[in-house]
């Protein structure tokens, strides 16, 4: 189910206090309205009745689709503790599991996983793009996410990155790149199997190539 939590919210324009209803979990079968809110940005966002100021609720937030066994819990300022999952909790060992620290990679994972793809395998090519193109010290790990999968005669995957003050960047990756990827690092994916909380980021990547001998010892470490 989906759960909302009555709260008293500060607008950080004027300091007024008002009543707002705060969504701490969107189940997308549910829910499916509360789904397309928290990806076009508007779960959690409020107007400030006072002053008219817009503003988001940065709180916990759990998104959950029964249907594709996808757990996704958005834990701001997280402190790097995986839960365990408890031998007996026979449901939850079904499920792919993620922890992500922010609103941004929270939706992310969700249009990854809703486009049929491996997380895990996006990030790899996310670090293989950015040593490519010698711009890992300029793009930090939230500035470059997934947008969508293309899906023309030539399907490509797509990718957004902010840099400073520069208008968005769209890259295209070729699909078939994604299937090689795959196929040369998957077999180091194990440790982010179904069943186990998992923080698949920049590190995780980095971790990954480390072992497949793609990046030598003490590259990409942050």
């Amino acid at each position: 189910m989906s759960l909302p939590n009555e709260a008293i919210v500060t607008c950080p324009g004027c300091g007024n206090e008002f009543d707002a209803e705060v969504w701490l979990s969107v189940n997308s079968a549910v829910s499916p309205d509360l789904k397309v809110k928290l990806l076009s940005g508007e779960l959690n966002l409020f107007v400030c009745p006072k002053c008219a100021c817009r503003f988001e609720i940065d709180s916990e937030l759990v998104y959950h689709d029964p249907e594709k066994y996808i757990i996704i819990r958005y834990i701001p300022g997280w402190g790097g503790i995986l839960p365990v999952i408890e031998k007996d909790d026979e449901i939850l060992r079904r499920y792919t599991l993620r922890i992500v620290t922010s609103r941004n990679m929270l939706i992310e994972k969700m249009k990854i996983f809703d486009d049929g793809l491996d997380d895990r395998i996006i990030e790899a090519i996310k670090l293989y793009y950015l040593y490519g193109t010698k711009r890992i010290e300029l793009i930090s790990e939230e500035l470059m996410l997934y947008l969508e999968r293309d899906t023309p005669d030539d399907p490509e995957i797509v990718f957004l990155i902010r840099e400073g003050d520069f208008e968005p960047e769209k890259v295209r990756v070729p699909y078939k790149n994604y299937v090689g990827v795959a196929d040369e690092v998957g077999v180091y994916f194990s440790e982010a199997s179904e069943g186990k909380w998992a923080n698949i980021g920049r590190e995780y990547a980095a971790s990954v190539l480390k072992r497949a001998g793609i990046l030598p010892a003490g590259e990409a470490d942050e």
